[in-house]
């Protein structure tokens, strides 16, 4: 059985299969910080799953924005900036936008 310092050693996780259960693994490595690799044979599966993911992940980040106490300096960083959702650029969620 693996104690929490073996689980802690977990650098990059590997997951076949997007599935339901595939992709929540996925989901609560990411958030632990693992950097994670999802495959699954069938490209719409997958493309599903990580549609879910990116989606999961910007509504955590926002419901963390919105709910943070105290003063937070927050970088964000995109290669395209008119590619990003409008929530996530709407006035008042950062003091600065340089692009």
């Amino acid at each position: 059985m693996p104690t929490a310092t073996h689980l802690a050693m977990i650098k990059h996780l590997g997951i076949v299969g997007a599935g339901t259960m595939g992709a929540s693994i996925a989901q609560l490595a990411a958030l632990a910080g693992i950097d994670v690799a999802l495959y699954d044979i069938n490209d719409t599966v997958l493309r599903q799953a990580l549609e879910r993911l990116g989606l999961d992940a910007l509504g955590a980040i926002l419901q963390w924005m919105q709910d943070r106490a105290g003063s937070v300096f927050v970088v964000a960083t995109a290669n395209d900036v008119s590619k990003l959702p409008p929530e996530l650029l709407r006035k008042g969620r950062f003091d600065e936008v340089f692009f």
